[in-house]
């Protein structure tokens, strides 16, 4: 047989000693919404029985409704079970030893970092947006100069390069975000500053380059690329 381990799940618990514990219950004196009160009508579960895992009297212990509901498929929840929450939202009792056993606790992130990490987030996205906009105007900019296209060109096919000059602008190219020139402190050029500086991408070395044609950039693959027009 194939040994097999347990994928890594961080889960949620809470210990169950009376109603009222798990904290989807309400107070001790009510009936607990995801901890019933266990009640069963036959002999063997009147309230002086005890339950041979335990050593409790039945009136001690609670019970959990499986996705399916119903009784019959309730689990029943002994003093000092641990309530685990699953994956997929379910709720199923552990015992202790198992459970401590299977289980150790996880440390939370802390309130300030996560904080932290989610105005990261948020500032890279919106940076990414100025970005993105800053490159369409150019663009746009850039068509405007040009103005319509010369006698004599299909428009079918001066638009379909428009288009890809648009996509490029809106989507910039992995291989050019990801080899984009930066500053000596190492944080990259911007769009603006590319094309303020000349920059142009070579798909031979992969390399950005200000060469010029008094200049030019020497590489044995391919030449430069023409004049980035959004994909910076």
């Amino acid at each position: 047989m194939a040994p097999y381990r347990k994928k890594p799940v961080q889960i949620e618990a809470h210990q169950w000693n009376q109603n009222g514990d798990h904290p989807e219950d309400g107070p001790g004196d009510r009936e607990g919404r995801l901890v019933r009160y266990f009640r069963r009508s036959e002999p063997e579960y009147e309230g002086t029985k005890t339950h041979a895992l335990c050593g409790r009297t039945w009136h001690d212990h609670g019970w959990i409704d499986t996705l399916e509901g119903g009784n019959d498929g309730a689990q029943v929840v002994c003093p000092g079970d641990w309530i685990v929450t699953g994956v997929q939202g379910e709720h199923y009792p552990v015992k202790p030893d198992i459970f401590a056993a299977t289980y150790e606790p996880a440390a939370p992130i802390p309130a300030a970092a996560e904080a932290e990490t989610t105005a990261r987030v948020f500032a890279a996205l919106h940076g990414s947006a100025e970005e993105g906009v800053t490159r369409v105007i150019s663009l746009y900019e850039q068509w405007v100069k040009a103005g319509p296209p010369p006698l004599g060109t299909p428009i079918s096919r001066w638009w379909d390069k428009r288009l890809v000059e648009l996509h490029h602008a809106i989507l910039p190219a992995v291989r050019e975000q990801r080899n984009r020139p930066t500053h000596p402190d190492g944080t990259p050029y911007s769009y603006a500053e590319i094309t303020a500086e000349g920059w142009e991408f070579c798909d031979g070395c992969r390399t950005w380059s200000t060469a010029t044609a008094a200049h030019p950039h020497q590489c044995p693959e391919t030449h430069i690329s023409g004049p980035i027009t959004g994909g910076a």
